[in-house]
């Protein structure tokens, strides 16, 4: 178990901004979360989490955070960040630049949000902005269940 880098702990807090009781929570749970495992992909990375079991769990227990907009030194393309919430914990959380290599230590250079924006009956298209976008947050909060009722 290896302790979280200063980018990982930067993009998690910035996937769990925001007043929401359940975002308070999983934001307790950085502090207990060690990288169990991480996987560079060449243009991207997986970080797994492992977390003890006395950290309280959230409801609901799975949920998906993909609104951080993060720009990396070295890497011209955009960056998908999404934040897997699995059994109510921190679980896992992936990068990947839509194209060219990822760096092996990436440092951000920009921080900030995307806005979904429905292109289609089951598409979304991500618009960077500013400011977190309060009804893309408010789908990732309700868990995959709630998506399929959109």
């Amino acid at each position: 178990m290896q302790p979280l880098t200063p980018f990982e702990q930067q993009v998690l807090e910035a996937a769990l901004q925001g007043p929401q009781p359940v975002l308070a929570a999983l934001r307790s749970q950085i502090a207990h979360a060690k990288a169990s495992a991480r996987t560079h992909t060449g243009v991207g990375s997986y970080i797994d989490f492992s977390m003890p079991q006395s950290v309280p769990r959230v409801s609901p227990t799975e949920m998906v955070f993909g609104d951080v907009d993060v720009q990396v030194e070295g890497v011209s393309a955009e960056v998908s960040t999404i934040l897997y919430i699995v059994g109510g914990h921190l679980h896992f959380l992936e990068f990947a630049a839509l194209s060219g290599e990822w760096p092996k230590e990436p440092v951000i250079t920009k921080l900030g949000y995307l806005r979904s924006e429905k292109v289609g009956p089951d598409d979304y298209k991500a618009v960077p902005v500013d400011e977190r976008d309060a009804a893309t947050l408010e789908r990732s909060l309700a868990g995959p269940q709630a998506k399929k009722k959109v």
